[in-house]
């Protein structure tokens, strides 16, 4: 079976489900696919009961693949540094702290790839993370440059709440199911395939 980071991360989530432990797939950008670039990716974060926090792993490295990558890192626990969310990377990127442009894969790159994980991740803390490739009516598809400052400011305000999702889950929730440009269409009949 050929799969992606993305369906390593939701099944990984869901074994650990099963096992009753809280788990989450993750969508956002690596650092340690490409020096000096942040690689489109998907992990798993699981809660840490006894550390109290939740950890992320890539589940897809094995060891051949964490070898060849030389990686300096555990890719049981893996930090901040290495893989960034969605949200906060649109966030660096807005506050000048990150060149979009670094943030991608193939011919893919900047704010143009940056609301799509964002929004990926979005909805995959509500428990529908979709394929990357996946697109709807709204901000998956409207073309960044038709992009008004009103636009802007909902992936600003999206990225915020999800930052926050731990501490309330029903503002991420709420803000969401109320913004048709953002959420996932309940007719899956809508979901266009963008590599078709």
């Amino acid at each position: 079976m050929i799969s992606i980071c993305r369906d390593f991360s939701v099944v990984a989530a869901a074994l650990c489900r099963e096992a009753s432990i809280p788990a989450r797939a993750r969508c956002g950008f690596a650092t340690y696919f490409e020096e000096g670039k942040c690689i489109d990716h998907w992990v798993l974060e699981y809660w840490n009961e006894e550390q109290e926090k939740w950890i992320m792993v890539d589940a897809q490295l094995d060891a051949l693949q964490q070898k060849a990558l030389k990686l300096p890192f555990d890719p049981l626990d893996i930090s901040e540094d290495y893989f960034i969310t969605g949200p906060r990377a649109w966030l660096m990127c807005r506050e000048g702290k990150c060149n979009p442009e670094l943030f991608g894969i193939f011919e893919w790159w900047g704010y143009d790839y940056l609301r799509c994980n964002l929004i990926l991740d979005a909805n995959s803390l509500l428990k529908v993370p979709m394929q990357p490739w996946d697109s709807w009516k709204g901000y998956k598809s409207l073309p960044i440059e038709e992009w008004t400052a009103n636009d802007y400011k909902a992936m600003d305000e999206l990225s915020v709440l999800a930052l926050n999702v731990d501490n309330n889950f029903d503002a991420v929730y709420k803000y969401v199911q109320a913004n048709d440009k953002i959420k996932v269409p309940e007719d899956l009949n809508e979901v266009i395939n963008t590599l078709e």
